[in-house]
């Protein structure tokens, strides 16, 4: 209850000051620089060949999130206001790279104000390896299409779809196969799946994840995904 008693007087506050900048600069444009509410936390929730959806929280159930989707260009591809969770439409095309960020704003009589700046960029890859598996040898070949933004590439691995992955190699986009021989300082067994995929680092420095995610699988018969 403090806590609630505590966040009305500040929303009450913001409130106060998004009407003074009102009257002060004209019309319903506040000055972000001295009503920054900012932002909590945003992340990539989901990711399909048709859509993605962003997690936002603002901290205020009254202040909202504009998200947008963006080129390397800096161009806004999609964009989506939500208070929790934006479901974009957005055909992502394959390895590329994509910056999203979260503006937050409040609504004064209809209106919407920004009350802060924009977040700082984060992205999203999809890129895939060019993957090729010996069965004879248990030797996984990798190599990376050369993406722009991207200068190099990690290669994260694990036995489990969810979680326990590892940095197993270095890959440079565009370049010679590598081979991967071992998970975890062991050869790769039959019967086990194993996960992986591409962790892009971009020559920007701004932090990117990737969306797509491949495995290998020894037996009887070779299986890759």
């Amino acid at each position: 209850m403090k806590k609630e008693a505590v966040n009305r007087v500040r929303m009450a506050m913001m409130m106060l000051i998004v009407c003074f900048a009102c009257i002060s600069f004209g019309g319903f444009k506040a000055n972000a620089a001295s009503v920054s509410m900012g932002l909590d936390s945003f992340e990539l929730a989901y990711f399909s060949d048709s859509s993605i959806s962003v997690r936002i929280n603002t901290g205020y159930s009254d202040v909202w999130g504009e998200v947008q989707v963006l080129d390397l260009s800096m161009n806004v591809l999609a964009t989506k206001d939500a208070v929790s969770y934006a479901s974009i439409p957005f055909a992502a095309g394959m390895n590329q790279v994509y910056y999203y960020r979260v503006r937050p704003f409040t609504k004064v009589s209809g209106v919407k104000v920004y009350v802060g700046d924009y977040s700082p960029l984060k992205a999203f890859s999809t890129l895939r390896f060019k993957d090729k598996a010996s069965k004879k040898e248990k030797v996984l070949k990798l190599k990376c299409p050369a993406v722009p933004g991207v200068v190099s590439v990690t290669v994260m691995m694990s036995t489990s779809r969810s979680s326990g992955y590892k940095a197993i190699a270095k890959v440079r986009p565009g370049k010679a196969t590598r081979k991967i021989k071992k998970f975890a300082g062991r050869a790769f067994k039959n019967y086990t799946y194993y996960y992986f995929y591409p962790q892009p680092t971009l020559a920007n420095g701004v932090p990117c994840e990737n969306v797509r995610l491949q495995s290998v699988y020894w037996s009887r018969r070779l299986v890759t995904r």
